[in-house]
């Protein structure tokens, strides 16, 4: 036999007394499948790493979740079967040779490379007799995994059909695919509405149930009703740092769904679980040690019976408060994969449990303001079992389980709180500013109080569709920027921000026409007749001034352009809803109506900065980057 260094070897015997030599020789070269040399060297490395390699085979692990996806998505398609591999990280499926008119495996994995782009190897590349396996290795992401088996399952399926005249089917059906592949929009408009509708609709829930616990609780008094406005405005700060952590995790995970990174956007999800879950228990316990003091300090000389029922009420509901922040975190994953009809179902089941609560707890127990506040309590945390439970289950793109095993991400955590931060420390020190002027407001009497209360809901109200709107761009930007279609994440910003103004337009005058529900409430006459001027002013101001002021922002902190956003917003907030309101009562001894004066000057230099922000462009490149 003569051999060469690079051609290979030709052997000078026959071939029938160099059989076996050239069946070896065949062998040998067929191992190139697995470049098995140069990984034995990493084995001893890896065996001192058994506690990471562990995870990974455990339940809700990488490879395990791979395996289990591989298993089950062969074994559904009829016609194939395959046994659970145990310790390889391969799988050999058998097909059906009959029902797919199999007569050569290495064509059926040669057509099925040509037509669905997958390559597998065929049984034939491993001494397998006869032509009914493959083998597919599953190490690939779960994304990755889908997709061919998908193309698998109808490839498999034209094949079933290839003696019945199935071709002109097959070819109808590439011509479809390439249509399909053609389409860059990420998002028609019927996606759009899909995704917005739902999360505008929770958001009147969420408001609603707010005024609920106000409507009935303002039939206890004008002190009980002044006790959970005071009380709010301290949740309310809380909420919206609950709230910033779940917009953090939506943003996070929107970009690894972008991405179509399925095992990276459920690592985000675990560390965003536990990061909250800890934050928000600190912060009730916290609430539940210093209560008393705490608003002592916030609203420092209120009328006694005023602070004994905001004293009953915080103490209820702070122990919602790890519940609520849960909720949130769970609902933003769901939003962030684009479904946003869950959690609005959820919210719903648990507003009808909050009011059937409050209609038992107020009126049937006379328990006041203690009722509204424990109904409160107990619908959050139906609503968060109801949200994880929904979590676990496998047919989607983010799933929790397991929550005793998760452990901290360092980096993960980092590129969360990288956006939750400056959120945070925008919506705390927006919420921080209300609470200053929530004080300011307490020292004006009863009449005051109760009147801006009321006008706080209604403006609140009259909001939530461009608030729900500025949602949903973020889970619209956060997948366009994932997936680095740039130019997409800009044209959705131009266009939400115009539905959004539209939408705050009717709901503006609807809102200031239901002033009826001033009558409903059961409020003094002078409240209710203060109330109105106020939603007045709103009516005319905001449709001008809110829409640029906010929407566009949510579309910057989700291309990660959150500490432009925060700056400006506290700036603000500051300078003129905080600074312009105490000097328009400290200098000029206006009312309520100060409030809204600073408010409307905070909006106006916002929608200005923001919108110069966005025509720059340089939020843009911060995601480029």
């Amino acid at each position: 036999m003569r051999a060469t260094a690079a051609a290979g070897c030709v052997s000078a015997a026959t071939r029938a007394d160099a059989k076996g030599y050239i069946e070896g020789i065949n062998l040998l070269s067929s191992m190139r499948l697995c470049a098995n040399v140069p990984t034995q060297s990493v084995i001893p490395k890896a065996l001192e790493m058994l506690d990471s390699t562990k995870e990974m085979l455990e339940p809700g692990g990488r490879v395990y979740e791979q395996r289990e996806y591989i298993y089950n998505a062969l074994n559904d398609i009829p016609g194939v079967s395959a046994v659970k591999p145990e310790a390889a990280f391969y799988i050999f499926p058998k097909m059906d040779m009959k029902k797919f008119h199999i007569k050569d495996d290495e064509k059926f994995a040669l057509d099925f490379l040509k037509e669905k782009k997958i390559l597998v190897t065929h049984g034939g590349g491993f001494h397998w007799n006869t032509p009914d396996h493959f083998r597919i290795v599953y190490l690939p992401d779960v994304d990755t995994l889908t997709e061919a088996c998908t193309r698998m399952k109808d490839f498999c399926t034209l094949r079933t059909g290839l003696k019945r005249g199935e071709n002109m089917f097959r070819k109808l059906r590439a011509e479809a695919e390439r249509r399909m592949e053609k389409k860059t929009s990420m998002f028609d408009n019927r996606a759009l509405f899909a995704l917005l509708l739902p999360i505008i609709i929770e958001q009147i829930l969420n408001s609603f149930m707010g005024m609920v616990d106000t409507v009935m609780v303002s039939n206890v008094g004008s002190a009980a009703i002044s006790a959970v406005s005071l009380v709010d405005s301290i949740n309310n700060l809380v909420i919206q740092v609950f709230s910033a952590m779940a917009a953090g995790a939506a943003i996070v995970c929107s970009r690894f769904i972008g991405a179509k990174d399925r095992n990276g956007c459920n690592r985000a999800a675990r560390q965003v679980v536990l990061t909250v879950f800890i934050i928000s228990v600190a912060i009730m316990v916290f609430g539940l040690i210093f209560r008393v003091p705490l608003l002592q300090v916030v609203f420092g000389a209120i009328e006694p019976e005023v602070m004994e029922n905001a004293m009953i009420y915080f103490l209820i509901t702070v122990v919602s408060y790890p519940f609520l922040a849960l909720f949130n975190a769970g609902a933003a994953f769901f939003r962030a994969e684009s479904n946003a009809k869950l959690p609005m179902f959820v919210a719903a089941g648990t507003n009808v449990l909050n009011i059937a609560g409050n209609a038992v707890f107020i009126f049937g127990m006379n328990m006041g303001v203690a009722g509204a506040a424990l109904s409160t309590l107990l619908s959050r945390v139906l609503c968060m079992v109801i949200i994880f439970v929904l979590l676990r289950r496998k047919n989607q793109m983010i799933v929790l389980d397991h929550y005793f095993k998760i452990r901290p991400e360092k980096n993960l955590i980092c590129q969360i709180l990288a956006i939750s931060i400056p959120s945070g420390v925008e919506n705390g020190m927006f919420q921080f500013g209300k609470l200053a002027i929530q004080s300011t407001v307490s020292t004006m009497g009863t009449t005051a109080i109760a009147a801006q209360a009321m006008t706080n809901i209604f403006e609140n109200v009259n909001g939530v569709f461009g608030i729900g709107t500025g949602i949903g761009l973020m889970t619209v930007v956060g997948q366009c920027i994932g997936a680095k279609h740039y130019k997409e994440a800009k044209y959705y910003m131009v266009k939400l921000t115009v539905i959004a103004e539209v939408g705050l337009t009717i709901s503006c005058l609807l809102v200031y026409a239901a002033h009826p529900v001033t009558l409903i409430a059961g409020m003094e006459a002078e409240s209710a007749a203060l109330c109105m001027q106020m939603i007045a002013a709103i009516t005319i101001v905001k449709p001008v001034a809110w829409v640029l002021s906010f929407v566009p922002a949510y579309g910057l902190r989700a291309a990660g352009d959150v500490r432009f956003s925060m700056i400006v917003s506290v700036t603000t907030m500051w300078c003129c809803r905080v600074a312009l309101c105490i000097f328009l009562v400290k200098a000029f001894g206006m009312g309520p109506m100060a409030v809204w004066i600073g408010m409307f000057a905070d909006w106006s230099i916002r929608s200005v900065i923001f919108s110069g922000r966005f025509l720059s462009g340089r939020w843009l490149k911060k995601a480029m980057n």
